[in-house]
């Protein structure tokens, strides 16, 4: 690569060549001219460097360049043919993304012109200014690669030529379930979320459709009605091609049609996780108290998002300082301003992986922008102050809200750890529209980081299976994970794993899990505490005492970290996740063996052990919002407890009972009725493995259901089997765990 003192009437005849300045005025080309710097590249040279348009506008005189997209699996994804004549604006890049990768094909002569350059003559001349436009408008089509396959000049003139393109505002509905399927859609730039419309008029997200998908497309191509809803999760842009100009578009580039179908075939049997965790490039920031630290905040978690990729943080103020326009920020819908601020907020989202925007502490035209601009809207809020929404939570974001798909994020901001977070209900009680919520100390940088990986799709969920005595590998696994530096963001199990997870939740350490997992099943026993066996083998008395003992009177709202169990309702025969309430309800619930203890009473109906359903939630996991699911199984495929060659007799059994003795290898009454909880949900949990990111299985299989004396063997099976396997995914998972 070699800079060229530039030539005039080279430099002229390049701009004249690019044909999307053609048609502008000579004086215009003049102007250009007289700021281009020649560039030569060499076959294998970059135009510029992966995620960094070095900021300017790309004329290329002479010989070939490809655009490529990396891929970690098969190599870069070739998506754009750069011809003589064409232009790239380095500043927006191709197709909206930071990491495409611009080479030469061949000996290669680029005209530059400097982004200070093109910013001026724009300014100056609205006729160049809106060839950038179009300039834009033709490279986020390049977002459509995955869809068109590689874009050359001929498709993309027909692309522009014969698409519509519409801007959807956040809440609006983009077509109704059963409409006539006469147009495919592509999302330019937002987010639509696909929603199944129940009977009762009651939606389901199906899933999210982002930059550079189709929305509607099968219905489309198979000449059906709409199947669900489409509605914008956020200011979107979309272009639609009606069914004659697709057919147009089909006939003059057949290859597109191939590259449809497989599209939609890759989206039919991706699993549930590619459309669930979606990818997050807006969050905005919103005061949910009068007193709300929402900028402290907002500047932490942009740093935690910043170690990775590139932020920017705006709020009205530097909006208008970095536009050099007092009021930008504020302009309102449809006024003269608002076509100048859309356009930054658009080229600034494409120059950086994450834009947090940051509402004002009173309601505004910036606030309600920042709402309708957000992939993630969260909610900050002081705990000590008055848990009623803030004036500018009540008046923007409730009513976006309810008019929108997507639901809000409330963060409780603590100003340190020396007290555990308390009533947290009565904020999520007043605020409906809250799907998640989030304890953050500003003291502890970890909780920032935690919540920056949550907020952008990265969160890390770990999942632990239930198994008796054999759940104390829980302990060594998480031991493992934290001297691997692989952080837990949110906590989720069955059973023992419900035992083990909520107290992690607590911020316990392992040491102090571990000390009250020796009193709860060393000490007071509660397997042991038999009864007069009417309602079940063992009376209440010990397990509510167990329970007080684990969890004291703790709600799982209140946990430092994001929390669930699951239970299985015997009423409905329905799979119950506890989210909220008395931490000590859910996870006895979800622990609570059929028969052998009692049933837990929940609004006049009856919960047991989750292991009857789901003894390996990872689907629950996935559905929270984990990008990465890390399952520890720890029910043993082939128990050897199970394997025997004799049935005793009573007796037999009752002496090896007193004295602690077996003559035969033969399970007890409890034993049998452990391991038949989990027969049923064998096959899922098989399942549910299959969908973890890494699935670890301690060598247990030697240990008794319940072996509870066993816990330091126990818990060392389970750091032996996470450092056995943890620092090598570690190493080859890379940037998807940072």
């Amino acid at each position: 690569m070699a800079n060229i003192t530039p030539d005039d009437a080279g430099a002229l005849i390049a701009v004249q060549s690019t044909r999307l300045l053609q048609a502008l005025d000579p004086a215009i080309h003049a102007a250009l001219a007289a700021e281009v710097e020649f560039m030569r590249l060499e076959a294998g040279d970059r135009l510029f460097k992966e995620g960094s348009g070095a900021g300017a506008l790309y004329l290329l005189a002479e010989g070939l360049l490809h655009a490529s997209e990396p891929d970690l699996t098969d190599g870069p994804k070739r998506m754009r043919v750069i011809a003589p004549g064409e232009a790239v604006d380095g500043l927006q890049e191709l197709g909206g993304a930071n990491t495409w990768i611009v080479a030469a094909q061949e000996p290669s002569l680029v005209a530059v012109i400097p982004d200070e350059a093109v910013d001026r003559l724009s300014a100056s001349h609205p006729a160049f200014h809106q060839v950038l436009a179009r300039m834009h408008r033709r490279q986020s089509l390049t977002s459509l690669r995955r869809i068109f396959g590689p874009v050359d000049e001929p498709l993309l003139n027909d692309l522009e030529r014969l698409g519509d393109w519409v801007h959807v505002k956040r809440g609006e509905v983009v077509f109704e379930p059963a409409a006539r399927a006469d147009s495919v859609l592509f999302i330019i730039r937002g987010r639509v979320a696909a929603l199944h419309v129940a009977a009762n008029g009651e939606e389901r997200l199906e899933s999210y459709r982002n930059r550079g998908e189709t929305v509607g497309e099968s219905g489309f191509l198979t000449g059906r009605p709409r199947a669900y809803r489409a509605r914008a999760t956020r200011d979107s842009i979309i272009v639609r091609y009606t069914s004659a100009a697709f057919e147009e578009l089909i006939a003059s580039h057949p290859r597109v049609m191939r590259y449809l179908a497989r599209a939609v075939s890759l989206r039919a049997s991706a699993p549930l996780r590619t459309a669930r965790n979606s990818t997050i490039s807006s969050i905005a920031m919103v005061p949910a108290s009068p007193r709300s630290p929402m900028q402290a905040v907002a500047e932490q978690v942009a740093a935690a998002l910043d170690a990775n990729a590139s932020v920017l943080r705006l709020d009205s103020a530097r909006v208008d300082a970095l536009a050099g326009v007092t009021g930008l920020a504020q302009a309102a819908v449809g006024s003269s301003l608002e076509a100048r601020l859309l356009e930054l907020l658009e080229r600034w989202e494409d120059e950086h992986r994450f834009v947090v925007y940051v509402a004002d502490q009173e309601p505004s035209e910036w606030s309600r922008r920042c709402v309708r601009h957000a992939d993630r809207l969260v909610l900050v809020a002081d705990p000590r102050e008055l848990h009623t929404p803030a004036r500018v939570e009540h008046d923007v974001v409730s009513s976006a809200v309810r008019q929108g798909e997507s639901r809000a994020v409330l963060v409780l901001a603590h100003p340190d750890g020396s007290k555990p977070p308390a009533n947290t209900r009565y904020w999520l009680d007043a605020r409906p529209y809250v799907s998640e919520h989030h304890h953050v100390r500003m003291t502890e940088p970890r909780d920032f980081a935690r919540l920056a990986r949550i907020l952008s799709g990265r969160a890390i969920g770990l999942v632990l299976g239930g198994g008796g005595a054999r759940g104390f590998a829980h302990i060594g696994l998480i031991r493992a994970l934290d001297e691997a530096g692989i952080p837990v963001d949110m906590v989720g199990g069955t059973s023992m794993g419900a035992f083990i997870g909520g107290q992690y939740a607590m911020g316990r350490s392992l040491a102090e899990i571990t000390k009250a997992s020796r009193r709860v099943f060393l000490e007071i026993r509660p397997h042991r505490g038999f009864t007069v066996p009417l309602l079940a083998l063992v009376g209440q008395d010990r397990v509510d005492q167990a329970g007080r003992a684990a969890y004291g009177d703790v709600d799982i709202e209140d946990l430092w970290h994001n929390y669930f169990c699951v239970s299985a309702n015997l009423t409905t025969a329905d799979i119950v996740v506890h989210r909220r309430g008395p931490l000590r309800h859910g996870a006895t619930a979800s622990a609570n063996l059929p028969g052998v203890s009692v049933p837990v009473l929940h609004d006049k109906q009856l919960l047991v052990d989750g292991g009857v359903l789901n003894n390996l939630p990872t689907d629950v996991m996935r559905t929270s919002g984990a990008g990465v699911v890390i399952a520890s199984i720890v029910s043993a495929q082939v128990g050897s407890l199970f394997t025997c060659d004799r049935v005793p007799g009573t007796w037999e059994m009752l002496r090896g009972h007193l004295t602690g003795r077996r003559t035969a290898a033969f399970p007890t009454l409890i034993e049998v009725m452990m391991r038949s909880t989990v027969l049923y949900s064998a096959s899922r949990e098989r399942a549910s493995a299959q969908d973890a990111d890494l699935a670890i299985r301690p060598s247990v299989a030697g240990f008794g259901l319940l072996a509870f004396e066993r816990i330091d063997e126990i818990v060392a099976a389970g750091y032996e089997a996470g450092m056995q396997v943890l620092p090598g995914w570690k190493a080859q998972a890379g940037s998807a765990l940072a």
